[in-house]
């Protein structure tokens, strides 16, 4: 085949003018590369192989390399190269299309009252979870299911689109009668049992309840969902604890006495001399060497500035934040019916350039 191509790694000085006497000869080059050390490669047509060797000879440039190649086979492998190519793109369709039939993300929407991360959990305990074949995912027993686990969910909805399932929920509304109020957690704890009297409990048995969240509120229904307003009342049993933490400082801003006072027999005779201060009260003689001594009471306004101290924590330190929190701690319950169990944990914590000391009291209430 005329068109065959002969490819020549050459070495010579000439190279400039070797390229100049091949296009006067409409000599056709392909693939020129320049490589290193005076090297260079290139490709010619077959037909122009003698009329090139007879020019190389007269130029003192020499072969280093030669290869007859086949316009037929550089031709395959283009072809092989865009067949590879297209594969590749096959594959990948190919993943695309599989990947359509899973899930690969889920979202909740609608939630307020009831923890995301509660929701979640309990659709991961009855499969329900990521990574699963479309229609493997029974929406109906998610809507149900997540109405009977959750008292504040009154409504739940499921669809799927692309790879996420969406999860819309619809939490119950309490018009309350003012008259009536709800029965709220005074404390972070866990219930361990609801005696309930009037109303509707809207907390279950091992769960988490916040300070302040409703437990039982002033509602009862008919068997037509219709609400009526009634007094709360229960019993609640629970797990609750209460925390205090306090954060100190090594480097820290100290209240100190600058060394200015003033004295003064009455408060209202002190005229604002100083912006921040310590107050003293102090009684001092008039006459001591009367026979009937005089006392006189008096007020000392001592100036007071911030100045930063740097002061080591160390265990008294530690100690005396314990002392303070355990005092604070020890009548939390009192407001309960009954507090059994209690029990004061303190721990220290080192973070960055602070500590941070926690002291914890718990207890199993009856409120």
């Amino acid at each position: 085949m005329n068109d065959d191509l002969i490819f020549y790694k050459l070495h010579g000085l000439n190279f400039n003018k070797l390229l100049k006497t091949l296009n006067n000869k409409n000599i056709e080059i392909f693939n020129l590369k320049v490589l290193e050390n005076n090297n260079f490669s290139l490709e010619i047509k077959k037909k122009n192989k003698l009329e090139f060797l007879h020019i190389l000879k007269s130029f003192n440039i020499l072969v280093v390399d030669y290869k007859p190649q086949s316009f037929f086979l550089k031709t395959n492998e283009y072809l092989i190269k865009r067949l590879a190519y297209a594969v590749c793109l096959i594959i990948v369709f190919i993943g695309v299309a599989i990947s359509n039939f899973f899930v690969f993300k889920i979202e909740i929407y609608g939630l307020d009252r009831v923890e995301r991360t509660e929701v979640e959990k309990v659709l991961g305990e009855n499969n329900f979870r990521v990574g699963k074949l479309k229609t493997s995912y029974k929406l109906e027993n998610i809507e149900s299911l997540l109405k009977n686990k959750f008292e504040k969910i009154s409504l739940a909805s499921c669809s799927i689109v692309g790879n996420t399932l969406i999860v819309n929920v619809l939490e119950k509304k309490y018009e309350v009668n003012k008259e009536h109020e709800a029965i709220l957690a005074p404390y972070d704890m866990i219930i361990n049992k609801i005696d309930l009297r009037s109303g509707t409990s809207v907390a279950r048995v091992g769960q988490t309840i916040k300070q302040g969240e409703e437990i039982v509120v002033p509602l009862i229904y008919d068997s037509n969902g219709k609400s009526f307003s009634v007094k709360a009342s229960a019993k609640v049993f629970a797990y609750a604890e209460k925390t205090i933490s306090n954060i100190y400082f090594e480097n820290h801003t100290k209240e100190v006495r600058s060394g200015r006072f003033e004295v003064v027999n009455n408060t209202n005779k002190y005229k604002g001399k100083f912006i921040k201060y310590q107050l003293e009260v102090k009684e001092r003689y008039l006459f001591k060497n009367f026979i009937l001594p005089i006392k006189q009471r008096c007020y000392i306004y001592h100036e007071t500035i911030d100045k930063n101290v740097f002061e080591p924590f160390n265990k008294a330190i530690e100690e005396k934040i314990i002392e303070e929190n355990e005092k604070l701690l020890y009548n939390a319950f009192d407001g309960c019916e009954s507090a059994e169990n209690k029990t004061l944990v303190s721990f220290v914590e080192k973070v960055e350039n602070y500590y941070v000391i926690s002291t914890t009291i718990s207890a199993n209430i009856i409120f």
